[in-house]
């Protein structure tokens, strides 16, 4: 019992070391920061307050299929839903951009395709489920954005965009290796 004691007590002192180590590192960290002069960001006195929006569009999964059955009739998800999603998102830009830029000047934008637009055959039941091939899906997926863009072109100041991109995990059309 005295061994046991004894190892207890070594731990228990290893922890107070390290604990002291902490709050000396903390303790002077707080001495630093008050020392720290103020950062003051002060008023944009400019004449002219240019901006760049930024769009971050991901995960439109257009071909999954997904039932009100699947969901306890909470939702559904087909390509037509999608559609119907993807317009009014391009609608409604415009619209947005008007209010949160609204004393600024933008003539660019950046539209970031973050990936997921396509549902794919990631798991291999969805060569079952899913409601088009993996080829359909990159076809309307392009044809999708390209229209987008273009509404976001003729429908705003924007008279450049760039598209920055990222690749999804669902771009394989072949088993996970």
């Amino acid at each position: 019992e005295a061994t046991q004691l004894k190892k207890e007590i070594e731990a228990a002192s290893k922890v107070i070391i390290k604990q002291k180590s902490l709050i000396s590192v903390l303790s002077g960290m707080r001495e630093q920061v008050s020392q720290e002069p103020s950062f003051e960001i002060g008023i944009d006195a400019s004449p002219t307050n240019r901006s760049v929006p930024v769009i971050l569009l991901s995960d439109w999964h257009i071909g999954e299929k997904v039932t009100l059955e699947q969901t306890n009739g909470l939702n559904e998800f087909s390509p037509e839903i999608a559609a119907d999603r993807v317009r009014r998102l391009f609608q409604r830009i415009p619209r947005n951009l008007e209010t949160l830029c609204h004393n600024t000047v933008y003539d660019e934008m950046v539209v970031a395709l973050m990936g997921d637009f396509m549902t794919n055959f990631l798991h291999e039941d969805q060569s079952e489920t899913n409601y088009m091939a993996p080829t359909r899906e990159l076809v309307k997926c392009h044809a999708w954005l390209k229209a987008g863009l273009q509404y976001l072109l003729d429908n705003t100041s924007v008279k450049r965009i760039v598209c920055p991109t990222a690749v999804g995990n669902h771009g394989r059309t072949t088993k996970k290796p």
